[in-house]
């Protein structure tokens, strides 16, 4: 509470709320929000280093290799469920379930 009077604490609510701040929120660092674009990349990378030779179609059709690539992908980005499905062809209810 800024006041016990109603008009002081509008006033000073509107100062408050005015004022320059520099902190971090939620734990947000530019350089970790990703694109879908640097998700693919970064997606084709682990795929290239974990499961050489598969296709992504392959992987996907397996339950425990797509659990585990969402899990993954949750885990090391900051890309959205949505994201994650269009990066794996798959839908999002899928991604929003695994590891749940």
């Amino acid at each position: 509470i800024f006041s016990n009077n109603q008009k002081v604490a509008i006033q000073e609510f509107k100062t408050f709320s005015l004022e320059h701040e520099d902190s971090d929120f939620l734990d947000v660092e530019a350089g970790n929000i990703w694109t879908e674009e640097e998700g693919k990349a970064y997606l084709e990378k682990y795929l290239t280093k974990r499961w050489s030779g598969k296709s992504m179609e392959e992987l996907i059709n397996n339950l425990d290799t797509r659990t585990e690539i969402i899990a993954y992908l949750k885990t090391n980005t900051r890309l959205s469920i949505r994201v994650i499905a269009g990066l794996l062809g798959i839908n999002r209810g899928i991604v929003q379930k695994a590891n749940q």
